[in-house]
């Protein structure tokens, strides 16, 4: 039988000076005596009665079931490499053995950062530049900064070389092409490791010096808040690299830095530096008059690259405001899409009858008749209906007996008292019956509506009345006082 395997955890840890490292050899049954070997050290032989020797010393429940621990309470750059662990059992010839790999960080010394490009390098132009760290274990990682903004694109594989104690080197190359706001920025190559502090210096700087000529301005520019009679100055600022040299013309007149016009009323003030390659040209107007504001300023610069014009207006009108942040637009279209969203839902409950809408019905015509209200009804109570069109189709025969006693008898008074007294018979023989089918089909519901039939209270004698007189009915139409309608405003 072979000796049993060991079961190492961790079995691979980095840690830094001074840290404590706790490691644990374990098998399945109990062992006779416990050894750990460190390369740059010696040999160790542990068990729980066993004193601490050098800051190393047994960890673990106990040979007895079968954990074979090292600690070390202080790590030091020598523990540094590959530890192994030797395990003996009572009844076996062969021992175990497990191995840890134990890496002592230490800290790479300062990127080296070299630059490979054209003394005089312009806008547009590639730049070659090379990090190197070295001495790092681990290995170091490589980051790259222009200005604030970490550097992604044009980066080489990183390269890789490890020296004597585990001690590594990392190399990567850039090509970056450059532009003129690139210029007076920091390229920046900076080590990333464990056991670099804050104090320690972590990157290396160059500082790029891109030359291009004066930037235009994307059009003439207007300046606000002059006063008539009070002194004034108008600023031009604008971009160049290396130092234009600048010249005004007012008028006729050309005044470069220093220079006053004839007239003493406008001096050049000599060329700022802003930094970065901005610059500041300042024209000083010693008292502003009418035609001042009238007049158009030129501003002209030149360098080895190139030459710029700026025109300048001013005007005694005030500053006008700012242009709308996009802050203030995005609330603008949240303001829309609300009032869009609350019109939406008033449509939708007010069409579906939801909300403040609810119970809100059509109201009922006064002069609606009151065959019209019986084919309402008809939906509830077709026995009704019935009966009502029955007595339509009474009532158009009479009409039509009525015209033709008419036509027979035009030069004859008509005794139409008669036939009224017709008509109301054939009505009372009707309205009944119908009165009587409500009562007993629907004796509670009453739809708010009450009937009132009108009688004409017989005279003596004979009355002629005039083609036009008809019987007539009225509607009452009833609503509860109780009942309110819903409000929605």
């Amino acid at each position: 039988m072979g000796a049993p395997p060991v079961e190492v955890s961790p079995s691979k840890m980095t840690l830094l000076e001074k840290q404590t490292l706790t490691a644990m050899c374990r098998v399945g049954k109990p062992i006779s005596y416990c050894r750990f070997y460190l390369p740059q050290i010696g040999g160790f032989n542990l068990s729980p009665t066993i004193p601490p020797d050098k800051g190393i010393e047994y960890y673990g429940a106990g040979l007895g079931r079968g954990e074979c621990g090292i600690r070390i309470s202080n790590v030091r750059k020598e523990h540094n490499g590959q530890i192994s662990c030797h395990i003996g059992y009572p009844t076996e010839s062969q021992e175990s053995m497990g191995k840890l790999q134990l890496v002592v960080a230490q800290p790479p010394s300062t990127p080296k950062l070299s630059i490979r490009a054209s003394p005089f390098l312009k806008e547009g132009e590639k730049i070659q530049a090379d990090c190197r760290i070295e001495g790092g274990r681990p290995v170091a990682n490589i980051s790259w900064f222009l200005g604030t903004e970490p550097i992604t694109e044009g980066l080489s594989s990183p390269n890789y070389n490890t020296g004597p104690d585990d001690l590594q080197t990392v190399s990567q190359s850039l090509t970056l092409p450059v532009k003129y706001t690139d210029h007076g920025k920091d390229l920046r190559c900076v080590a990333n490791h464990i056991a670099l502090s804050r104090s320690d210096i972590n990157h290396s700087i160059h500082r790029l010096n891109v030359n291009f000529p004066p930037k235009p301005k994307s059009s003439e520019t207007e300046q606000f808040g002059f006063t008539i009679g009070q002194p004034g100055k108008v600023i031009v600022m604008f971009n160049a690299n290396p130092k234009p040299h600048i010249h005004w013309e007012v008028g006729s007149e050309r005044l470069t830095e220093g220079m006053k016009d004839s007239t003493r009323s406008f001096e050049a003030n000599v060329l700022q530096t802003k930094g970065s390659g901005t610059w500041a040209a300042v024209l000083n107007i010693a008292k502003v008059t009418a035609k001042d504001v009238e007049k158009k300023y030129t501003l002209v610069a030149q360098n080895e690259l190139g030459s710029e014009t700026y025109k300048v207006a001013i005007s005694t009108s005030p500053a006008p405001p700012a242009d709308i942040t996009a802050g203030a637009i995005a609330g603008i279209v949240v303001a829309v899409l609300v009032i869009l969203l609350v019109i939406f839902i008033l449509i939708f409950a007010r069409a579906f009858g939801k909300w403040c809408f609810a119970g809100s019905k059509p109201q009922r015509q006064a002069g609606e008749s009151s065959d019209t209200e019986s084919e309402d009804r008809g939906s509830a109570d077709k026995s009704s209906v019935s009966k009502l069109t029955e007595e339509k189709q009474k009532k158009r025969f009479f009409e039509q007996t009525l015209d033709s006693i008419k036509r027979k008898n035009k030069d004859k008074v008509v005794d139409v008292e008669a036939v009224k007294s017709t008509t109301i018979t054939m009505e009372k023989d009707v309205e009944p019956q119908i009165q009587k089918d409500h009562i007993q089909k629907d004796p509670l519901k009453t739809d708010g509506i009450v009937y009132a039939e009108l009688d004409i209270v017989r005279s003596p004698g004979n009355v002629v009345r005039n083609e036009g007189e008809k019987t007539e009915y009225a509607e009452i139409i009833h609503q509860d006082g109780d009942e309110k309608q819903p409000r929605c405003f």
